[in-house]
């Protein structure tokens, strides 16, 4: 039987948003797993899907550029100690640079190797220096940690456009890429708002995957066995509980994939309902190939400070 302790049980409460006692009573049923505790709650109607990433929240600032001509794109995410800190504007010089020199250099699909290319680079608004040094000197000048998180690049070759949505000062950011069957269209000014709507829409309702065929199937499985679990626990015959699992999982589409979600600036439609609209009213094709959201300090824990005096004496130092 695994120990369990305090900070266990803290840790999967800001993880789920279960109570302390039902938290403890899942790690105890399932000798300390995480994983497996999170479902345990779930099955008992004590945590919901959308809450296990457990969004903890750091500092910092989540910035991005596109090019002139909406074909490049680039999200960032920089981290800093404090929002004090967040909020001085050569830390926000320092994200905005980086940016720049993300939206000017080749980047994969890996975060990890993103982020390792970028800081060898030239520095945006000092090429005689690293993105590194860059940020080992401001971390210098403010006093306080700088961590580089991640970064993404979006390129098309064809027609489409990318547009680039911050929320809440730097505390989202959404990259989405539409693609269309002419230039005309991409350019169009309907169009250019589609793209804003859309990134809106995914800085608000935080898609995990952008239709039910991209969701990967352990993700499915997993939802499967929990919702069979409930079900069981509930008492519900077994002859209608993979109907209930249907259900389940059509509510799992419509809450987690983009393209099935209920439209948020237009009662009564999908979002794929508003993408086709749009495309007949513009006499031509139009298509949401990806898209991509960070949040400031999401899946990342919350430093604990001390009193508030103490705080603000460190900000001061």
């Amino acid at each position: 039987m695994a120990n369990i302790s305090a900070a266990m049980v803290k840790e999967l409460r800001e993880k789920t948003g279960a109570g302390m006692m039902d938290c403890k009573k899942a790690l105890t049923a399932t000798d300390g797993d995480f994983d497996k505790a999170i479902n345990w709650l779930r099955e008992n109607g004590l945590a919901t899907a959308e809450k296990k990433a457990g969004r903890a929240t750091t500092e910092g600032w989540v910035y991005g550029v596109t090019e002139n001509d909406n074909k490049t794109g680039a999200l960032v995410e920089i981290n800093i100690e404090t929002d004090f800190a967040a909020k001085n504007e050569n830390f926000q010089l320092l994200v905005k640079n980086i940016a720049y020199q993300a939206l000017a250099t080749e980047l994969g699909e890996d975060d990890t190797e993103n982020k390792d290319k970028l800081m060898a680079a030239p520095y945006n608004y000092n090429k005689d220096i690293t993105v590194e040094t860059a940020i080992k000197e401001e971390v210098g000048a403010i006093g306080e940690n700088i961590t580089f998180r991640r970064a993404a690049r979006y390129e098309l070759d064809e027609p489409g456009l990318i547009d680039i949505y911050i929320h809440g000062e730097g505390r989202v950011g959404v990259m989405v890429e539409l693609l269309t069957g002419t230039e005309d269209t991409a350019k169009n000014e309907a169009t250019s708002a589609l793209a804003r709507d859309l990134a809106m829409q995914i800085a608000a309702m935080k898609p995990l995957y952008l239709n039910a065929d991209s969701v990967p199937e352990e993700v499915l499985e997993n939802e499967r066995e929990v919702a069979r679990a409930a079900a069981r626990k509930e008492g519900k015959p077994e002859k209608i509980i993979e109907n209930i699992v249907t259900g389940k999982l059509k509510r799992f589409y419509s809450d987690f994939c983009l393209l099935e979600q209920d439209y948020i600036h237009e009662e009564g439609i999908t979002v794929e309902k508003a993408v086709a609209n749009a495309a007949r009213n513009l006499d031509d094709s139009i298509k949401v190939s990806r898209f991509l959201r960070y949040e400031r300090g999401e899946g990342l824990e919350k430093k604990e400070c001390c009193s508030f005096a103490e705080e603000v004496a460190q900000q001061l130092k």
